[in-house]
């Protein structure tokens, strides 16, 4: 008793026979411990401060407090209890089987603002979760403070489970933008910190294809389905959270184009309302096609995996299972589904460039025609060329001037195919 109302024996931290327990000891040190504003004013013996029994625990270690093997997690708590939270996580880290219990804990200190995070300019390896920094204490004194790479600990554990559970890795995902992680003066790092979470959305986007449960949907009803990212848009933030979503979706669709995943990259062009670039999209697939005559004839056997449009809720027509193994009968559905839907629609018709929609009809009639003349079938496919209007099949040559000038200004998906349709056209007369 008297050591604990006198700080007697400073230099004596415990009385073994008596304590014990490391519950009792860690009580015993932190009644014992002073923080005084002036500690150059205390003598040597006096001073004890939580530093000094930081110090302390750090080179006792792990084994100190757990000589079996058998107690992990007291030494963690040991950390915890003195106020060393960074290096506490860090070593469940290290533990291997206690990660999600480390992921956990860092989220919980990080929301009360009790993490040092590692600054923006500091360089770390890739599997690095902790480092030191020497920080200016007093005039005289600097300490090597413990920083952990939270954004490194939550984004390795986010990419354990993202690909299959949309739901539950955009939870973590908007975590990175945790208030607790800056100041309020702090703007590059909350500025990073957003940057970071927009990012970890559109890998969520690209990773998942989960694209309803992420963006919602518009059934043919006209009813919406909010998705996730629209329900925690405050959370995602952003000055202007409806730009922010299509911003991200707009990024996302781009990235599948370029990856060749375009009935991704056109549902999430439709969801963006980039509904031209959609039938761009179209258009320019639909010229691979009729260029290819294997692919030609995968249209005329119909071996689309799509489901009909009346039979679709989605606007597009478009099954989310499917989208990876689109063939070239599924893209001239969807392209006809499309621009049908459209052009039922005025607000999103008027937006559209009319030589854009009037190329992706064309293009589907020019593939009907070469099927049917490639199946045989010359009636119709003379039936189709003459509707089209795209060839004269007069000897008026008034009219055919006119049509080679308009040939100048077709679409490149159509005029790179016209020398084979125009083949086909003379074949189709002359039979």
């Amino acid at each position: 008793m008297m050591k604990i109302v006198g700080r007697c024996e400073l230099a004596r931290k415990s009385i073994p026979e008596v304590v014990q327990a490391t519950e009792d000891y860690m009580w015993l040190q932190l009644v014992l411990i002073r923080e005084s504003e002036q500690p150059s004013e205390e003598s040597y013996d006096e001073r004890y401060t939580l530093r000094d029994l930081q110090k302390l625990l750090l080179g006792f270690g792990p084994a100190h407090f757990n000589p079996r093997g058998n107690n992990a997690m007291l030494y963690f708590q040991v950390l915890l209890l003195s106020a060393q939270f960074e290096q506490a996580i860090g070593f469940l880290l290290q533990m291997g089987n206690y990660h999600v219990e480390a992921v956990h804990f860092a989220l919980a200190l990080a929301y009360y603002g009790l993490l040092h995070i590692t600054p923006l300019n500091l360089q770390m390896g890739a599997l690095d979760y902790l480092t030191t920094i020497p920080t200016t204490i007093h005039a005289n004194e600097t300490l090597a403070v413990a920083h952990l790479n939270f954004n490194r600990i939550l984004g390795d554990y986010i990419h354990r489970f993202a690909p299959s559970d949309a739901t539950d890795a955009l939870q973590y995902v908007m975590l990175f933008g945790l208030r607790g992680l800056t100041s309020p003066d702090d703007t590059a790092r909350t500025q990073h910190q957003m940057t970071l979470c927009h990012e970890s959305i559109l890998s969520l986007l690209l990773d998942t294809g989960d694209y309803a449960t992420l963006l919602g949907d518009v059934q043919k009803d006209g009813a919406h389905t909010m998705g996730l990212l629209e329900q925690f848009a405050d959370l995602i933030g952003g000055a202007d959270e409806d730009q922010l979503l299509l911003r991200l979706t707009k990024q996302a669709a781009e990235r599948c184009r370029q990856e060749g995943r375009l009935g991704d990259a056109i549902l999430l062009y439709d969801k963006a309302k980039e509904y031209d670039t959609v039938i761009s999209v179209l258009n320019h697939q639909l010229g691979e096609i009729l260029a290819n005559p294997s692919e030609r004839r995968l249209v005329a056997q119909d071996s689309s995996r799509l489901p009909d449009a009346a039979t679709n809720d989605s606007t597009l027509g478009l099954s989310l299972k499917a989208l990876a193994h689109l063939t070239a009968p599924d893209f001239k559905r969807m392209a006809e589904n499309i621009l049908t839907h459209y052009l039922s629609l005025p607000d999103i018709h008027h937006g559209i460039e009319h030589r854009h929609k009037e190329t992706c009809a064309q293009l589907t009639s020019l593939l009907d025609f070469m099927v049917a003349y490639e199946d045989g079938r010359l009636d119709m496919a003379l039936m189709i060329i003459e509707k089209l209007d795209l060839i004269p099949l007069n000897g008026d040559v008034a009219l055919i001037t006119q049509q080679a000038e308009r040939l100048r200004d077709m679409d490149e998906a159509i005029s790179r195919n016209f020398p084979e349709v125009l083949l086909a056209t003379m074949d189709t007369l002359c039979r």
